[in-house]
């Protein structure tokens, strides 16, 4: 009996032989001869039979290891990753169920990473990994569920934090407004009240200085002397207005210095005209004053009045 050995997969190839069913005696050469020939043609069948196999196996084998890598991704949190290795398998082995559980746990992951995004108050990475969970995984789970009303719940609650501060803010820019109007109205009320201190007081300065006696000036006479005469030309010349004009500077002399007048004149009707027209001056400046009058009548001498101030 003659034995084959055959490289490689040998148990294979003698698991091939017995399922071909077939039983050999070697005897004499003639079945020698065909069992040598039965034998090259099942070898040959083998074979081509164990290399068809070896192609499926490695086949086979590459959809384990990228299971694998995919699920070491997850694992790994590396999520963009484990989607496009996701996306590759779908196009290789489409329908596999087991890429149904790989789309729960990226899902899931992406879940996971939500929820810490919103415990850490990334209320935008939230949202963002919720709608990357819902991409891979569009039936909503409970997870999923339980995220959205986290992320609502808290959107609110930011919102109406953020209202009440706007409102805050509102209320205190009012407040401001307030004390800002009220103090430009105690300024004015001040300035006014400030004003009409001044007015009033500027009121009572000019009142007191109009109280107060002014010393009289001398239109006239002259102070040093004990008496000042003063010509009276006009009488003489008929010149009444000349004469009018210089009796009002007179009697403010007369009034202001109490003088006595002594009157010189021609005749009696001279006299007579002057203290008319003086005293209607004095009564005039001073209602009260009296009038202390001289005459002296002198045909030979100018019309004159001598003024003689009291003590």
């Amino acid at each position: 009996m003659r034995c084959f050995s055959l490289p490689g997969n040998s148990g294979k190839l003698a698991r091939l032989v017995a399922l071909q069913g077939h039983t050999f005696s070697i005897g004499s050469p003639s079945h020698m001869n065909a069992l040598r020939n039965r034998l090259t043609a099942l070898l040959a069948s083998s074979m081509l039979m164990l290399s068809f196999g070896t192609v499926a196996e490695e086949g086979i084998d590459e959809m384990v290891l990228a299971l694998r890598n995919l699920d070491k991704s997850v694992a790994n949190n590396q999520l963009a990753q484990a989607e496009n290795q996701l996306q590759a398998l779908q196009q290789r082995i489409p329908g596999d169920t087991r890429l149904e559980q790989a789309q729960r746990e990226i899902s899931a992951a992406y879940l996971r990473q939500g929820e810490g995004a919103l415990k850490a108050g990334n209320l935008q990475g939230a949202a963002q990994s919720l709608t990357k969970a819902q991409r891979i995984q569009p039936i909503a789970s409970a997870q999923a569920t339980a995220l959205a009303e986290a992320i609502q719940q808290t959107q609110q609650k930011q919102d109406a934090q953020a209202l009440a501060v706007t409102q805050a803010a509102e209320t205190q820019a009012k407040a401001k407004a307030a004390a800002a109007e009220k103090a430009e109205q105690l300024r004015k009320q001040k300035l006014a009240a400030e004003q009409k201190v001044t007015a009033e007081r500027k009121a009572a300065e000019a009142a007191a200085l109009a109280a107060t006696p002014k010393e009289p000036v001398a239109r006239l006479i002259n102070l040093q002397a004990p008496s000042t005469v003063i010509g009276m030309p006009m009488l003489d010349s008929k010149d009444n207005a000349g004469l009018r004009e210089l009796l009002d500077q007179v009697a403010e002399d007369v009034v202001a210095f109490r003088c006595k007048v002594s009157i010189n004149v021609r005749q009696n009707k001279d006299y007579l005209w002057v203290t008319a027209l003086l005293s209607a001056r004095v009564k005039k400046l001073d209602p009260g004053f009296s009038l202390q009058l001289e005459q002296n009548l002198n045909p030979a001498n100018a019309p004159q009045l001598v003024l003689t101030p009291q003590p």
